[in-house]
């Protein structure tokens, strides 16, 4: 399984994502992975790792662009789940998240979406 945020709104951007390595499937107990963790713990390039986040990011940012540009109201945030058997499902947030720091936004949702509190 992974689980992606992604929130964009005028001046501002970030995105994060988790996945369970097949070793740590839910299934089996396992816990998931913080994206920014994967170098380092699966001996993964930097740099190729930065370049990868980077093209995943402006994907996402294309997407965002397309709903403005068809007159669609642009989404303030995005979470996309892909699960092993090749099931996906994108849920679309519209809420003013400007209130919210960024580490709260991000325990909110963990939360919800990865740790399912």
């Amino acid at each position: 399984m992974k689980e992606i945020y992604q929130e964009i709104v005028e001046g501002y951007s970030t995105a994060y994502f988790y996945y369970y390595p097949e070793s740590s499937a839910p299934s089996h107990g396992g816990e998931p992975v913080y994206s920014l963790d994967i170098p380092d713990r699966f001996e993964v390039d930097y740099e190729h790792f930065n370049q990868l986040k980077e093209s995943l990011y402006n994907q996402q940012k294309l997407l965002w662009m397309q709903f403005a540009h068809r007159e669609k109201e642009p989404w303030t945030n995005l979470t996309f789940s892909l699960k092993s058997g090749g099931n996906l499902k994108i849920d679309y947030g519209y809420e003013d998240l400007s209130d919210l720091d960024p580490i709260e936004k991000q325990d909110r949702w963990e939360a919800k979406h990865v740790f399912g509190e």
